[in-house]
């Protein structure tokens, strides 16, 4: 009763605002940027890099394994128009301290610290769950924790590839 307590002035506007999404919370624009950027600088010295060709084109799916993180880069190659490869993060799977994260969002915590400080999440599915970073695009770019007795475990961030 006491941890309930505790926390519900906490959770008390978060549970009254509904579901949270990334341009109207700024918790969760954050968490979304830290994602990116961890994406986007992937690691020094990978465990695992692998590469390959999509379909018949020229463009290549990129998985990296940075050890406490796994990053998917989708790289669309130059189409004839000079401007070169562009990169666009897919998939980042943290399961283990992350550098850059913002303060009381990472792998060990408790959900409910996350919940208070990103809000009502946008689906649950059992005790893991997820906000989505556009509410325009149920389908699109998410940020989802997963969750195992009572700690999140791994957080994942999927982006649709552009």
């Amino acid at each position: 009763m006491t941890l309930v307590m505790t926390l519900l002035p906490a959770l008390l506007p978060a549970l009254l605002a509904g579901p949270a999404f990334a341009q109207g919370n700024p918790a969760l624009a954050e968490l979304d940027r830290a994602g990116r950027a961890m994406a986007a600088a992937r690691c020094a010295r990978p465990v695992e890099s692998k590469a390959s060709r999509v379909g018949g084109s020229q463009d290549e799916m990129q998985s990296i394994d940075c050890r406490s993180f796994r990053v998917a880069i989708y790289v669309a190659h130059d189409a004839g128009n000079g401007s070169g490869p562009r990169e666009s993060p897919m998939a980042l799977v943290v399961l283990g301290h992350a550098a850059g994260l913002p303060a009381g969002l990472a792998v060990g915590v408790a959900p409910t610290a996350v919940q208070a400080l990103l809000g009502v999440p946008s689906r649950q599915r059992g005790d893991s769950f997820s906000y989505l970073l556009d509410p325009s695009r149920p389908a699109g770019d998410s940020i989802t924790f997963e969750v195992e007795a009572d700690r999140v475990r791994a957080i994942s961030w999927s982006w649709a590839a552009e």
